[in-house]
């Protein structure tokens, strides 16, 4: 039981919920506080306001009256006391009391506490003012402080109960705030170990305008998402790996036993050799596109960064292409704006600008153009590439942009399905959008550039 109790005070859910029934108590206590001290000091001063005016009239009765005046003021005045609280006593030299309801009195100048003596509040305190005043008598003026001293104690009570009370609801406001934090935490709690056993659609409670714990739970399910679809891309992409690779190491192993029964024969055909080699080579040329992606991805070619001429750079890769394009009855329709610079790596950015070129070359029919068009406008420079092939259907477009996708799931046509993939790892690192449209018909696909380098947005 004592190990619980303790194990549960470690959490900081209850010790938030003890700081704050702490905080509570005494806040309450120095509120109650405040109130009893001034409440206090403000009857006991109107006490003595009222003592020092009735010893001011008093004194002028003397000085008009004389004695005989002073002592007929006094009687009256305590006569009449509907309170039961004014006290009045005048001696006369020898100290005995020749006017007043005290009986007994011990003649002291200035503010001072006696006791009563004598009359129903024999034993009880007194707060008074005694004066000598002219002709050398001695005259008192005080307050029976019964009232006040009952006042006092009836807030000490009240101010218990209230404690009472500030401590319970103190102690049951900060159990129940820190059962709150514990039941979110524990949901975390739990959404997190279902996540880590490998639920990754599970997602935290969040409620629309919450506490800071929603804002934790809406950024926590973001996170899980990403990881979530990371996850789902990483089985998708081991597995389009294993099938591109499987069909040219198959084909290749053929190969390869043909050569092995013909070399016994003392004939090998060069062919065979050739296209093994030629397997071998796609193969290469796979695990060369997925090595450059992650450097892509990893950010290091950004040390490099430097301005060049997008332009010329667009032209040197337009030049390089034409002779194969030409040979294959492909036709280039080129649109270059001179003079467009960007910060970035020229090396990186003309090979997404060939992967794209190629890419429509190959869902292109002889004949048919290829559009390759360079602007700078509106904040943002464009290098855009247009076909007239089958497009891309939109629900299909941002998953092409992932590695070994392909809208072929035969997977007859030649290709890896890595080439719109290093497009768009480049695009990510030069701060640019990869944007697929339909081109009605065809496919036009825009790299948008910001010139200073930052992303761009997302639109055409």
């Amino acid at each position: 039981m004592l190990r619980s109790l303790l194990g549960l005070v470690r959490t900081s859910a209850s010790r938030a919920g003890l700081l704050h029934a702490g905080l509570t108590l005494l806040a309450t206590l120095a509120i109650l506080g405040t109130v009893y001290v001034t409440t206090a000091v403000y009857e006991r001063r109107a006490t003595e306001d009222a003592i020092s005016a009735e010893v001011r009239a008093l004194g002028r009765a003397g000085a008009e009256g004389g004695l005989p005046e002073l002592a007929r003021q006094l009687d009256l005045r305590a006569a009449t006391d509907t309170t039961g609280r004014a006290l009045y006593a005048l001696l006369d030299r020898s100290g005995r009391t020749v006017a007043g309801n005290l009986v007994r009195l011990e003649p002291t100048v200035g503010w001072h506490s006696i006791a009563i003596s004598g009359g129903a509040h024999e034993g009880d305190r007194a707060l008074g003012f005694g004066v000598v005043v002219p002709g050398g008598a001695f005259l008192f003026v005080g307050r029976h402080l019964g009232q006040l001293e009952e006042l006092e104690a009836l807030m000490v009570r009240a101010i218990a109960i209230a404690g009472g009370v500030a401590i319970l609801l103190s102690i049951l406001g900060g159990a129940l705030l820190g059962r709150s934090v514990q039941r979110r935490a524990t949901e975390i709690n739990q959404a997190l170990a279902a996540v880590a056993e490998g639920d990754l659609g599970r997602r935290l409670p969040a409620r629309k305008g919450g506490d800071e714990f929603d804002a934790l739970a809406t950024s926590v399910n973001a996170t899980l998402a990403r990881l979530e679809a990371a996850v789902a891309g990483m089985h998708q992409v081991t597995g389009d790996i294993a099938h591109d690779l499987r069909t040219p190491l198959s084909r290749m192993r053929q190969r390869l036993e043909r050569v092995a029964r013909e070399a016994g024969e003392g004939s090998v055909p060069v062919e065979v050799v050739e296209r093994a080699i030629a397997d071998i080579d796609e193969v290469l040329r796979i695990f060369a596109a997925l090595l450059r992606i992650a450097q892509i991805e990893s950010g290091e070619r950004r040390a490099s960064f430097a301005e060049f001429d997008l332009s010329a750079a667009l032209g040197d890769v337009v030049e390089a292409l034409t002779p194969s394009a030409e040979d294959a009855g492909r036709v280039l329709v080129v649109e270059i704006q001179p003079g467009i610079r960007l910060r970035g790596d020229r090396e990186l950015v003309q090979q997404a600008l060939v992967n794209l070129i190629e890419n429509a070359f190959r869902h292109t029919l002889p004949g048919a153009p290829v559009r390759v068009a360079l602007t700078q406008g509106g904040g943002a420079i464009r290098a855009s590439v247009t076909d007239r092939g089958p497009g891309i259907p939109e629900a299909d477009r941002e998953r092409v942009l992932r590695p070994f996708v392909r809208l072929d799931e035969s997977r007859s046509t030649p290709g890896t399905g890595l080439g719109l993939a290093l497009v768009q790892a480049v695009a990510e690192l030069h701060g640019a959008t990869l944007i697929l449209a339909d081109a009605a018909p065809g496919l036009r696909a825009t790299l948008r550039f910001r010139p200073n380098g930052q992303a761009g947005a997302s639109s055409a």
